[in-house]
């Protein structure tokens, strides 16, 4: 069913960030902004020959008001891979309608698969990703539903699928950082007694 994997992951990780995370302003903020996202994806806004999701204005405003909240040259950082992977999106999305065999395995978790890891290839600290993924993928919804208004009645923006491929690529996003910050712990634990022993033989 379309647009179920944006709810099931969407309360999943609403669950993650409201019960398992630590109280911060941030977590609230992204509680919020994913909980009214949910809320929002049920209704549209019809301008002229452009129908768009209400959820995709909300979460395009709270993911550029966190990418800004990046600093200095993590900013452009960003920016410029952001920038890149747009056109990838896009070419994606151009992909998914001309030759719709390459998405065969399956229409949400391959192309969410591709951006995902490529964000992750391209960007090391967790919050960049997280920023990434809305300069990323709405702008490139954008350009895509731009072209791709000449082969429909109308501009389409934010179909329920397009909230799936973002949810999931979120999602394999937050694994791989759960992945690594345990694997960073575990590490860490290891390394403590070898520490000690070094300590001890050096006094």
């Amino acid at each position: 069913m379309v647009g179920l994997w944006f709810y099931l992951i969407g309360w999943f990780l609403w669950i993650c960030l409201t019960f398992f995370h630590k109280e911060t302003n941030e977590r609230l903020w992204w509680s919020s902004v994913t909980l009214l996202g949910i809320i929002a994806s049920s209704f549209h806004v019809q301008w002229g020959d452009i129908n768009i999701n209400l959820a995709f204005i909300l979460l395009f405003t709270a993911g550029f008001l966190y990418a800004g909240r990046c600093k200095g040259f993590s900013l452009f950082r960003v920016a410029g891979n952001s920038l890149a992977l747009l056109f990838l999106y896009a070419a994606l999305r151009f992909i998914e309608w001309y030759d719709p065999v390459f998405f065969l395995w399956h229409l949400t978790f391959v192309p969410a698969g591709i951006m995902a890891f490529s964000i992750i290839l391209l960007l090391q600290r967790q919050k960049e990703r997280v920023a990434a993924t809305f300069l990323i993928f709405f702008p490139g919804e954008v350009v895509a539903s731009m072209v791709l208004s000449s082969l429909t009645e109308g501009m389409f923006i934010a179909p329920p699928i397009f909230f799936d491929k973002w949810a999931a690529a979120v999602f394999i996003i937050y694994l791989w950082g759960c992945l690594e910050e345990g694997l960073y712990q575990v590490s860490k634990r290891q390394s403590f007694p070898s520490k000690n022993l070094s300590k001890r033989i050096s006094l």
